[in-house]
Parts: C-alpha cells; structure tokens; sequence
C-alpha cells in the first residue's frame, strides 16, 4: 500500500527522489492496512452521522460474522479431519484382522506350516488378492496333520521328511520374487 502512495505522489511530483526515504519513514509511523475509523460523534450533519454509524455497525456485524463463520470452518475442518483419520485407522484394522484370518485359514488347512506365518502375512498383505490366489491353488501339505499344534513343524522328528514348502523350491522361489518378500 504504501508503495502505491509513493508512486502516486511521484506521478504528482510531491516527492523527489532524495525525499523518498522521508516519505516512506512517514509512511510507516501510519497504519495503512487497518481501516481508517471516523468518529461519527464529530460528523455535524445529524443525517451523515446516522448513516455512517449505521454503517459502522454493519461492518462490526459483519466483522462477527466473518469470525463465527471461520471458527465454524475450522472447527468442521478438524472433525473432517479426525473422521478420515479414524476411518483410516478403522480400516487399517479390519485389513490387519482380514490378513490375520486369511493366514490362519491356510495354516489350518494345510497348505503352509507354522513356519511361514510370517512370510504369508507379509504376502497378503502386500497383494492380498494374488496370495488368496497362491494359497488356493496350494496342494495341501502331505505332511500335514489335522492337529498339529501351531509352532509345531513337521519334518522335526527323526525320519520324518521335511514340507516342500521349508525347502528351496522354484514355485517358492519365484511367489517370493513376485511379491518381493522375503521370510527372514
């Protein structure tokens, strides 16, 4: 604002070019960006003096207003926002319990030990569609035993084999590649 006063009093020649500095020193001591207010008790004219406090009251009505409606935006904008903060983390847990269902289901039936919870978690959790997929298509393990306690692994005791899944394997080796995980 006070930039545009300048120029214009430059475009008037009311200012030199060695008086700038004054006149912007001047420019400061004034409070430019805050609305001028008039006094309408000093106004004479008894009809200007009640248009212009009725217009005074007008801005402070709308002033209040302006100031209810932003608190009211905020206030809407941080409940939308802890809604979409809830439903993310509500939905994060019913992924969570999908994906732990999901694994116990196919430790259940047979089509991978114990031993790879982990790796089937991180599996179907990367791309739960495929490793409902892979786990369908799965041969149930032959060493499989209706049961068999969790963290019990076959091939364990002596003279029993090992899972084809606990060994290298290429259709292993390859589902590992595919979803980038590896069971550590």
């Amino acid at each position: 604002m006070r930039e545009k006063i300048l120029a214009l009093l430059k475009t008037l020649g009311l200012v030199k070019d060695e008086n700038q500095a004054q006149v912007l020193a001047e420019l400061d001591k004034l409070d430019l960006e805050k609305a001028p207010v008039i006094d309408a008790s000093k106004v004479p004219d008894a009809g200007m003096k009640a248009m212009l406090e009725s217009i005074q009251t007008q801005i402070q009505i709308l002033t209040n207003d302006n100031k209810t409606l932003r608190d009211a935006l905020a206030g809407e904008k941080q409940a939308r926002e802890a809604a979409i903060k809830a439903q993310n983390e509500a939905n994060a847990a019913e992924q969570a319990k999908k994906v732990k269902t999901a694994v116990d289901d196919a430790i259940k039936a047979g089509k991978f030990p114990e031993a790879k919870r982990d790796f089937l978690t991180k599996l179907y959790e990367k791309d739960f569609d495929s490793a409902t997929e892979i786990v369908k298509d799965a041969p149930v393990d032959k060493h499989f035993k209706p049961g068999e306690k969790p963290g019990e692994k076959p091939g364990e005791k002596p003279g029993e084999m090992k899972s084809p899944l606990e060994v290298s394997s290429p259709l292993l080796d390859s589902v590992k590649k595919f979803a980038n995980i590896t069971d550590n």
